[in-house]
């Protein structure tokens, strides 16, 4: 310690002498004044560069030299201009040994003198002319450098140890006077799009972003229980419904959002740049219109089905009976399969025959009312192919054929251009989550604009009003309130439907808004999940083996995915609506268990190893009973509409009405194509543009 000393007082008369000189030369005139301070920087406890313990000693150090710590917001500016400031660093000024002869006998330091020492230092890697200058001032530690020596004239110096950061708490103080700060309630998919796009361009002004959401964790209806944390540790889901799930390994189980739909689409964008995996689940595309030249089917990472897998990976079950979706299937029930088909082509057809001229667009009605119009079977024949078309079509929509309405659905089917080619991430779109996660922690490491991303769990808005002072008030169910300048809605329909959120005042929901809202569909639904261990409940069978999707029209389970590894099967069954409420019917989850089991026996006969059915776990997730989301995703809905005539704007455009530009709506429902993991992802892009036009 004494050479260190030794050489540290060298150093120190070595910088006055320099000082000195500098100045005689500038001005032929000896300096009036000494050194205004000497400064030095260390680094925090929480730089990470080497132990807490290490660091404190580092910091004992440095005080038995002469050094103190000062309450300043130092932020460490840029090595370089593509180089991210260092925000775990403090400033410290030499104070010397002698209490009598300290260089700041008030223990305080002009707060102007660290300042310009900040501002020089970052001007050295911007340049010292009108554009460095105008970039340094755009810097967000330099605008809060400039707050703070507005508000302080001088910082106070810290006598004694140890030295913690005052970095928040200043920061704190500079963005509640000086940022901006808009709520996202929802941080299901599109509230983490919203949140994530408005992180990247709120650039000019410090804002802080409040991300609230309800639930015990992020992530909405794409849900995903990682049981291999081997092959992935980005676990996001709660404990409480990890555990449920962990006996289903080694498969990545999810209970909500599952497939990825088509490609060229902003969830591709995120996949294709993040090079996550996935494996092609089923392809419905029509003759010609698979994507072979995409640059997603054909980069490494994905995996395709071959031409065999691809003709046979989807059938339908019927009375213990399969037919192949793709092929043209001969007997009666292969041309009801052929109706459906030619029926859903025709409601493709009529939003596109009616804008070509060669149609009409008649009152909205539903599917079934379509199909008993347009169907060219018997009674008999018409009511099987109603149950195939409800099955494969609408229950895929999260509706069914009463509730499903034509007009919104064609018009939803013509402007798809994304193909029919369908994929599964390998963890289940665990991976977009963790995709978002790991932007907003980028963003909040990132301190030279300003902008955080505070994520709120377990925080349930229940109000949305309007102040005296023209900020948006948020109210919490715990009677906590959040204040702000916009805010984004991003909950699903059906929280808007039950009236979760109570808006008043300026921000008090207009009637054709409300009448949108309970104008659109959003069906219940639940799905069920077993696990098949191989020679344990199920022997080899074919059938199982190389079929992905079953459609199984007029039982509880209209919807059967499969899954599999080297040494189990994951079965799904999806269930919409009907099929669920008659299924809870006074049933629990084991006789619900038992029916399924008994169900997949009946598809695939000499498939299980005992008599009666076993399954090495089974687990129920019923959306519907999930108090924060309320159900699957909205649907193509009767009278939901499309523009016509006087006719201006269908219910989702109203949906998506901002509320005197301050209030702003994001979700799959407020969106033309709805209920796909894009359009949640898009409509958040769209709300976070919206927000951030409206604050220019």
């Amino acid at each position: 310690m004494g050479l260190m000393k030794a050489l540290n007082q060298i150093a120190i008369s070595a910088l006055k002498e320099l000082h000195y000189n500098f100045m005689l030369e500038e001005t032929n005139v000896p300096p009036s004044h000494g050194i205004k301070a000497i400064i030095a920087e260390t680094n925090t406890v929480d730089a990470g560069d080497a132990s807490v313990q290490d660091i404190r000693n580092r910091h004992q150090t440095l005080f038995a030299l002469g050094y103190r710590f000062v309450e300043y917001p130092y932020v460490q500016p840029p090595l370089g201009t593509d180089v991210p400031a260092f925000d775990d660093v403090m400033l410290l000024v030499y104070q010397g040994f002698d209490e009598d002869e300290k260089m700041f006998a008030e223990n305080t330091i002009s707060s102007n003198i660290l300042f310009n020492y900040v501002q020089e230092f970052a001007l050295s890697v911007f340049g010292d002319d009108q554009n460095g200058r105008k970039e340094v001032s755009q810097l967000h530690f330099y605008r809060m450098n400039q707050y703070f020596v507005e508000k302080y004239q001088k910082a106070y110096i810290l006598p004694d140890l140890p030295w913690n950061s005052v970095l928040e708490k200043y920061y704190l103080d500079f963005e509640e006077d000086k940022g901006r700060s808009i709520c996202i309630i929802g941080a299901g998919c599109a509230g983490l799009s919203t949140a994530l796009k408005l992180g990247e361009t709120a650039t000019k002004v410090p804002t802080t972003i409040h991300l609230i959401e309800a639930n015990k964790m992020v992530g909405g209806r794409l849900r995903t229980v990682i049981t291999d944390q081997s092959s992935c540790d980005n676990q996001y889901v709660d404990k409480d419904l990890a555990a449920r799930y962990e006996k289903f390994a080694p498969f990545s189980v999810s209970v909500g959002g599952e497939f990825v739909h088509g490609i060229n689409s902003s969830l591709t964008e995120i996949i294709e740049e993040c090079d996550i995996y996935v494996d092609e689940t089923f392809d419905l595309c029509s003759h010609g219109e698979y994507p072979f030249d995409s640059s997603f089917v054909r980069r490494p990472l994905t995996n395709s089905l071959g031409k065999t897998q691809r003709e046979g990976i989807v059938k339908i079950y019927k009375d213990g009976k399969t037919w192949n979706l793709r092929q043209e299937q001969s007997g009666k029930y292969g041309m009801y399969i052929s109706e459906a088909k030619r029926l859903w082509d025709k409601l493709c057809d009529v939003l596109q025959d009616f804008e070509n001229g060669t149609g009409k667009l008649s009152e909205d009605m539903s599917l079934s009312k379509f199909i008993d119009e347009e169907c060219v079977m018997d009674t008999i024949g018409c009511q099987e192919v109603k149950s195939l078309v409800n099955c494969i079509f609408a229950n895929t929509a999260g509706s069914n054929i009463a509730g499903y309405g034509v007009n919104e659905g064609s018009r939803e089917e013509t402007q798809w251009e994304y193909t029919e080619s369908n994929f599964r991430t390998r963890h289940n779109f665990a991976e977009i989550i963790q995709y978002y996660i790991d932007g907003i922690e980028k963003i909040n490491k990132d301190k030279r604009h300003g902008t955080k991303i505070k994520l709120h769990l377990e925080t349930e808005i229940v109000s949305v009003g309007d102040t005296d002072d023209d900020t948006i008030r948020l109210e919490t169910s715990l009677g906590q309130h959040f204040v702000c300048e916009r805010v984004v809605v991003a909950v699903p329909l059906a929280i808007l439907q039950k009236e979760c959120i109570h808006f008043s005042g300026m921000f008090s929901l207009p009637s054709h808004k409300k009448d949108a809202i309970h104008g659109i569909n959003m069906c219940t639904g639940m799905k069920v999940h077993a696990l098949l261990k191989h020679d344990m409940d199920i022997m080899n069978c074919g059938l199982i083996q190389e079929t992905d999707l079953f459609f199984c029209p007029d039982t509880n389970f209209p919807q059967v995915w499969i899954e599999r590894c080297e040494a189990s099967t994951l079965v799904t069954g999806f269930i919409v609506e009907e099929a669920r409420n008659e299924l809870l019917k006074n049933s629990s989850e084991k006789s619900i268990k038992d029916e399924f089991l008994l169900h997949l026996k009946h598809m695939f006969r000499n498939l299980f190893i005992h008599e009666i059915p076993t399954c090495s776990a089974f687990e129920v997730y019923d959306w519907s009973e999930d108090n924060y989301i309320g159900g699957l995703y909205s649907s193509p809905t009767v009278g939901a509409g499309y523009r016509l005539g006087d006719k201006k704007c269908t219910l989702r455009d109203y949906l998506r009405e901002p509320l005197h530009d301050r209030v702003f709506f994001a979700g799959e429902h407020t969106q033309d194509i709805c209920a796909t993991v894009q359009s949640a992802i898009d409509s958040g892009l769209r709300a976070a543009e919206e927000v951030r036009i409206s604050m220019k």
